[in-house]
């Protein structure tokens, strides 16, 4: 009734609170049964909201539901829901739609369930919802990456987009232009460590950043992604650079195998 109310009050009030709701956890406080009922008058709101800041509220609401439905175990349900929305919105839709999949709020619940439940929940949720979000989802997960101070729970977000790969490497790419040094760092780490060999030329743009630890986290990648391509680079730097660089070389040089680098380590 609020979310129809022609007060703008009342329907801000309206979407705060179920936000509000489906965010207080755990245990959760809405019946499993409720979230699609929400979803639709929200939906419907968000089709008919003529406020921007209100319409922008019901969409992160939108994903923020879904997710939900999706944490609670009924991601085709999740999925028909998001169809109906994106559907009654017409030309709009798709652009609507990649602005839900994209939404933090996707996968917030979603993610509080992984962590408690660990690789259970890897499996048989967290990568089937962001394989059907896309690469949109993985930009979603990037800020939770960004945003996450815990450091046990940074890595296991690394692992699903890790394992999302080739879906995770173009969002990925975008985030090494961060200005958090950190995401930066997981970025390239995480290109070296899914192999990609096209992120091959834009890791390389790295190895000259000032600051040592996006450095290392880029020659490591280099090698990885760059196998063959990289040793004559590194071969030519060794003598060059800083010792924590020149560690990751000879690692990368060790892997590599290639004769043409025993005389270079020799005289280092």
């Amino acid at each position: 009734i609020g979310l129809e109310s022609d007060r703008m009050e009342a329907r801000r009030w309206s979407l705060e609170v179920i936000r509000a709701l489906v965010e207080a956890e755990p245990p959760p406080v809405l019946p499993t049964a409720t979230l699609s009922l929400f979803l639709s008058a929200v939906g419907r709101s968000l089709n008919t909201e003529a406020d921007d800041e209100l319409r922008d509220l019901a969409g992160e609401c939108t994903a923020l539901l879904i997710g939900a439905l999706a944490a609670a175990g009924q991601l085709d349900g999740a999925c028909d829901q998001l169809a109906r929305i994106v559907r009654y919105a017409g030309a709009s839709g798709p652009e609507l739609r990649k602005r839900i999949l994209a939404s933090r709020n996707l996968g917030l619940l979603p993610l509080r369930r992984y962590f408690r439940e660990g690789r259970l929940a890897l499996t048989g949720l967290i990568l089937p919802l962001f394989r059907m979000a896309g690469q949109d989802g993985c930009r979603g997960l990037i800020r939770h990456l960004e945003e996450e101070e815990n450091r046990q729970r940074r890595s296991r977000i690394l692992e699903i987009l890790k394992a999302l790969a080739p879906l995770s490497c173009g969002p990925v790419v975008e985030s090494l232009g961060a200005e958090a040094w950190y995401l930066v760092r997981n970025g390239l780490n995480l290109l070296g460590e899914i192999g990609d060999p096209d992120s091959f030329e834009t890791v390389s743009r790295f190895l000259g950043h000032p600051d040592a630890r996006i450095r290392r986290a880029a020659m490591r990648a280099f090698w990885k992604t760059g196998g063959l391509r990289a040793e004559s680079y590194m071969v030519d730097l060794l003598p060059r650079c800083d010792a924590d660089t020149q560690a990751e070389m000879l690692m990368g040089l060790v892997q590599i195998r290639t004769a043409s680098a025993v005389a270079p380590i020799s005289r280092l």
